[in-house]
């Protein structure tokens, strides 16, 4: 079914995004953490 396939790219792209944001903000919490330390 080809809406099927579609909603599993879609599920799947959303899924990647929200992975590589959220790596994204461990990244930039690090890099901040190593520029001013608390």
């Amino acid at each position: 079914d080809r809406h099927l396939t579609l909603h599993n790219i879609w599920k799947s792209l959303c899924k990647g995004l929200l992975k590589s944001i959220s790596s994204y903000s461990n990244l930039k919490k690090m890099y901040l953490y190593d520029v001013e330390p608390l």
